[in-house]
């Protein structure tokens, strides 16, 4: 058993590293293909060709691609990620700090989304075909069809203008509890809609198992078959989503921060395209992205040792 896992966890780690390379030499090129040029930036619009080129020798970017791309993958192997070129910032300490943020966000995005949609999921399995079953099932189905940025204008519409609870952004303040919880809560109800069918799906498979009708059979009262025997048989592809939906929360919740101005790691990136900021964009987008493969690598290996068919 021991040896199945390890050679698992070898190939999934073989696999990580090529995703990552893949990954950076994708978001290093890609960079360059946008428009603007950061030494014109940074030079400012009055600058002479002579002060443009001293400053495109000072960044590096007189170099050829591929003795760029090599320098930028040395910078990240040492743990020396630059600095801005906006900011003159250390890059390591930006990304830490937004990292914090939004790492808070996902972690509080993913705990709405695992009680409501798993609590949504055994609910409307256990009313199968009923008029319980048929309203979660129109909410998912909602939650998934719906544009983040469009909930997120209902939520600041309901609980910031209407009822003043939450404040919409936290723009000039410092981050408090009470700024996580309008764009939590709206990653966590457009997460909750996919684990609740996913839940659905899984518990109705289960209910139909042998061993529950056994349980049945011995008198077992209804709440400990439900949620002793079936629900833990059941969370085994449930926890595939979370991780994809954890995963998202880390890497994809740049529309959420932007809407309620919450400094995060997806929102620096936004401010660093729109500065032209090379170095955090790329620095950021290889961060995010690689976080995202991560936690899906960790879910797989995870997801191997719950279910032996995997081995």
């Amino acid at each position: 058993m021991l040896g199945s896992i390890a050679i698992y966890i070898a190939k999934r780690l073989i696999t990580l590293f090529f995703i990552l390379l893949v990954l950076s030499i994708i978001i290093f090129f890609m960079i360059y293909m946008l428009p603007g040029d950061p030494a014109v930036l940074l030079a400012g619009p009055e600058a002479t060709q002579a002060e443009i080129q001293m400053v495109r020798e000072r960044l590096g970017l007189d170099k050829p691609l591929l003795e760029q791309y090599l320098i930028f993958i040395r910078k990240i192997l040492s743990g020396n990620l630059g600095e801005s070129i906006i900011t003159g910032y250390p890059i390591s300490k930006l990304i830490y700090e937004r990292f914090q943020n939004t790492l808070k966000l996902a972690v509080f995005s993913l705990f709405i989304s695992s009680i409501l949609g798993i609590f949504a999921g055994v609910t409307a399995a256990i009313n199968r075909n009923k008029f319980l079953d048929q309203i979660v099932m129109v909410l998912s189905l909602t939650g998934v069809s719906m544009p983040v940025f469009l909930l997120a204008i209902i939520l600041i519409q309901i609980f910031s203008v209407w009822f003043k609870i939450f404040p919409a952004t936290s723009v000039g303040t410092a981050l408090e509890f009470r700024h996580i919880i309008l764009p939590a809560l709206t990653l966590g109800l457009i997460g909750a809609a996919p684990i609740a069918r996913i839940t659905r799906t899984s518990m109705i498979e289960s209910l139909s198992q042998d061993y529950i009708t056994t349980a049945k059979s011995f008198g077992f009262h209804k709440r400990i078959i439900i949620y002793k025997y079936a629900l833990r048989n059941a969370l085994i592809p449930v926890v595939t989503v979370m991780g994809l939906i954890f995963g998202y929360n880390l890497a994809g919740a740049v529309i959420t921060e932007t809407i309620f101005a919450y400094p995060g790691l997806g929102r620096l990136i936004v401010d660093s395209i729109f500065s032209r900021d090379y170095p955090v964009i790329q620095i950021g987008l290889l961060f995010i992205t690689s976080t995202f493969v991560i936690v899906n690598i960790i879910v797989d290996i995870l997801y191997s040792l719950i279910n032996p068919k995997i081995r």
